[in-house]
């Protein structure tokens, strides 16, 4: 091995060293999402080799927690960072440094700032570790579809993974908001994830584009049906109608 790549091995050890002394999910998070090089095959396999050599030596704990990690970030690579850890975020190491109080109220600190893209997807993604679906439906679905929004224009990171965070996100938000009792804001969220897919890194593109051209079609259905006050009253006459013969 020349010194070049030794050089590159020691500073992959280092990074992987700073991911493990992380104290909490959402930091070891917030740490991969900034150094995407943790998903490239060098720093795979070096973590093969200390959980080898942990067990040869017989050093169980340290073994345990490289095969975590290991397992981790094998796990992003798979599905994407987002996805990895939402069975691990609310499980922090510490208690929460913030309320959703204090988090909401940055938000409207940070809005007007264009250079807080990464802030506010940190702060977007915090918030939703402190509401759930059921406490705040609205909520958690607005939370869902800015933090997808943020991740589509950020230029920091990896864009591939950026854009895979941001569909998912986006499909959360689609799983809280109901069609039919709010179409405006949920034709919104289908035409922002069209974007995504129209932009979308991974994958085959003609299959992308044809994903976006299915979600635009399915947005601007709901955006006819909430602007045509004729459909509207034929529904409610049709359903008064119905209602006697139901009986």
């Amino acid at each position: 091995m020349n010194e070049t790549m030794m050089e590159q091995s020691e500073d992959m050890l280092r990074i992987i060293q700073q991911l493990i002394q992380t104290n909490t999910w959402l930091e070891s998070r917030e740490f991969i999402q900034s150094h995407p090089e943790l998903l490239a095959d060098e720093a795979i396999f070096i973590l093969e080799q200390l959980e080898q050599a942990a067990q040869e030596s017989g050093d169980a704990h340290p073994a345990s927690v490289f095969e975590d990690y290991l397992e981790l970030l094998r796990l992003c690579r798979e599905v994407g960072i987002q996805a990895a850890f939402a069975d691990k975020i609310g499980g922090v190491h510490t208690e929460q440094p913030a309320t959703l109080e204090t988090i909401l109220e940055e938000f409207s600190q940070e809005a007007t700032s264009s250079k807080s893209v990464s802030r506010r997807i940190q702060l977007y993604q915090q918030a939703l570790t402190l509401v759930s679906p059921k406490q705040n439906l609205l909520l958690w679905a607005t939370l869902q579809s800015e933090l997808g929004y943020n991740l589509f224009i950020s230029s920091h990171g990896d864009i591939a993974q950026n854009l895979e965070q941001a569909i998912a996100a986006y499909r959360e938000a689609l799983r809280a908001l109901n069609r039919e009792a709010t179409p405006l804001e949920w034709a919104t969220t289908m035409n922002n994830l069209g974007n995504v897919y129209r932009s979308r890194v991974l994958g085959d593109r003609g299959e992308n584009l044809e994903q976006a051209i299915v979600v635009y079609q399915e947005a601007l259905t709901a955006v006819d049906r909430s602007l045509d006050p004729i459909h509207e009253t034929r529904s409610s006459v049709l359903a008064r109608t119905r209602r006697p013969q139901e009986r």
